[in-house]
Formats: structure tokens, sequence, C-alpha cells
């Protein structure tokens, strides 16, 4: 019971107080939350280099624990611990980085959250399978999973692969919508073919085809770049594509907006702010991204996350240019009528 930071005065008579209590009811006035703002120090977001996470992922490799060789994955975990609810990179993402060994399946599954796969290192013989669709792995290939679609992954190449998974799992969790359905697999989607969008300008003529993600469930990394060098910089001086669901131009899934950005080499971007939270991954390239007031150096494969809200700048430091996978949660902010890009003063 408390009024003020300073004053603790309850001015409820102790009948009344009593009768508040067994009701479970909250006084406006005596909420900590309440119009409060967050006195802490400034969210700059975080960095988890790369050579880091392939040393930790090279030794998990040499566990043989069945828990471990089911699915190899490490998650990326907000050291600042703000989510009481789970676990997050940031906001409503969930990033984690995954390993399948050459010989070993991830069994076939689904659940309500939708998720996609962006293609760390890989020296081909894996896929994984959507639907009964078979989407080959290779290097900085994006893989969509779209929620209550079946999938599973298998490798039958010769070297390890890793991957990104990007899940808008801490929104389920918050919303009690999470659910998890092992296989078999029954009652699977009719999918399209993706060779049916293949064809720029032409989309197949569909009936009853209202769903809210992409049809397309594999986008090449060699059709991002030949984007991009066609692709003229914005006024911030970045160059930007998104992954669009063909049928209505917007996000590839419900609630995450995936793109790449390129600064050219030795260029800088002007800082902006994205009401969204985001996910970086450095594809090629290396550079600086400067969130708010924190420099952070990026090489190849690094990955980072940037809270809504604070400034980013981007500059390339290499002879080439640096390229960044993005995911973000702009999507949600968008259904609240919410979203704004906006140059940083």
């Amino acid at each position: 019971m408390s009024l003020t930071k300073d004053v603790q005065v309850d001015c409820l008579p102790p009948e009344l107080r009593k009768r508040v209590d067994e009701l479970s009811l909250l006084p406006l006035w005596e909420s900590k939350l309440s119009h409060a703002s967050d006195s802490g120090p400034p969210d700059d977001g975080n960095l988890w280099r790369w050579e880091d996470l392939n040393q930790v992922l090279g030794a998990v490799a040499e566990l043989y624990s069945p828990a471990v060789v089911e699915r190899r994955v490490l998650e990326l975990m907000d050291p600042r611990a703000r989510y009481a609810r789970g676990e997050a990179a940031i906001g409503t993402i969930t990033a984690t980085v995954q390993m399948l060994k050459p010989g070993e399946r991830a069994r076939p599954h689904r659940h309500s959250m939708n998720a996609v796969r962006f293609v760390l290192q890989s020296t081909g013989g894996a896929k994984t399978i959507v639907d009964g669709k078979d989407l080959p792995m290779e290097t900085g290939d994006l893989v969509l999973t779209p929620a209550w679609c079946w999938h599973a992954h298998e490798h039958e190449g010769k070297e390890p692969i890793t991957w990104i998974d990007v899940l808008d799992l801490p929104l389920h969790r918050f919303l009690g919508t999470e659910a998890f359905q092992p296989g078999p697999v029954v009652d699977a989607y009719h999918q399209i073919p993706d060779l049916a969008f293949a064809t720029p300008n032409l989309l197949p003529c569909l009936e009853d085809e209202a769903r809210d993600y992409s049809p397309v469930f594999r986008y090449p990394w060699q059709d991002a770049v030949r984007a991009l060098e066609a692709t003229p910089a914005g006024v911030d001086g970045a160059r930007r594509v998104r992954y669009v669901n063909p049928m209505t131009g917007g996000a590839g899934l419900a609630f995450l907006d995936l793109g790449v950005v390129q600064v050219d080499a030795a260029l800088s971007t002007q800082a902006a702010a994205s009401v969204a939270d985001m996910v970086l991954h450095v594809v090629e390239g290396c550079g600086i991204a400067y969130v708010g007031e924190t420099e952070y150096p990026l090489t190849t494969k690094d990955i980072l996350t940037v809270p809504g809200g604070r400034p980013l700048r981007l500059h390339a430091a290499g002879d080439g240019p640096l390229r960044i996978f993005t995911a973000s949660n702009a999507p949600v902010f968008a259904k609240l009528g919410l979203v704004s890009r906006d140059a940083a003063q």
C-alpha cells in the first residue's frame, strides 16, 4: 500500500482494505506500474559474437545425451532477464542457434508459433520439409515454417549445418496460445509448389487461399543478393528488401517481418529508430552498429538485438558491402496501429 515512492500511506479504512484484498482488487494509485517510467539505464540490445557461439556449439556437438541430440539448440537470452513470464532474445521474439549433424533428423511436429530458419553455414545435403514440401537449406537461405504447418529437418550431407531460429514464442506465451503437436503427420495443409510463384509479375489465381502467411517457404540467398544490388539506397543510405507474401505484398508471417539491409562499402547510414524490436544477423561483410549510446563491432555471422525505440546506425567497414538479415515484430505493432520509423535527431 503506497501513494508515493517516499511515503507509505494507506488511504483505505481497515474494513475497506480487507474487502479490497479479499476481492483481489488493486487501487490504481497503488499500482507500481501505472504511469510509471523505466528509470533504469537505456537498453541498447545485446551482441552475440559468432566466434563465441560457434565454440559453444562445437562443444555441444560432442555431447551424446538423447536430450541434446534430439534438439541441439541454444537460446539467445536477453541478459537483462526482463521476461518474468518466459524466455526471449528481445520483446516478443525468441532467437536460437541450432546445429544438425550428418545423418541426424528432427522428427515431424507442428506448433502454434510462427518460425523461420536462416541458414548460417551449410555445405549441402540438409533440408526442411514443411507440409510435404522439400526445402533445401543452403548458406543464407531463409526457410519459413508458419504456424500449424508440419515440419521436420533432415541432414544427409557430410558436414554439420547451423542455422538461426526466430519465433514469435513469447507473444504466444503471454496470450496463453502456445501449443505443440508431435508427429505423425495428420491433416497437413495442401501447399502450392513454390514454382507457381517463381515468375516475376505473375501469380496463380487461387480460390479459398486466405492464409496469413506466405505460400513460398524458401527464399534463396542469391535471390536476395540480386534484389539488393538492383535496389536503390533509401533516404538513410541503406538498401533494403523484404521477404514478403507474394499474394499480399505484406509480411511473410503473421507476427514476424523479415528482410535484408545492405550498407555499401565504406558508407554509413543515418540513425533511425523503429517502434519494433529487431534481431540482426550479419550475413556478409563487417562493420559497426551504433545502437543508442553503444557501439558494437560486427563480423560475419554475429547476432545483435535492437530494442524498439533505440536509434540504429550502421557502418560498413570492409572492402565489400555489409549485408544483414533482419527479423522484427513490426506486424504486432502494425496490428495495434503503432508502426513508425523515424530518423533520429
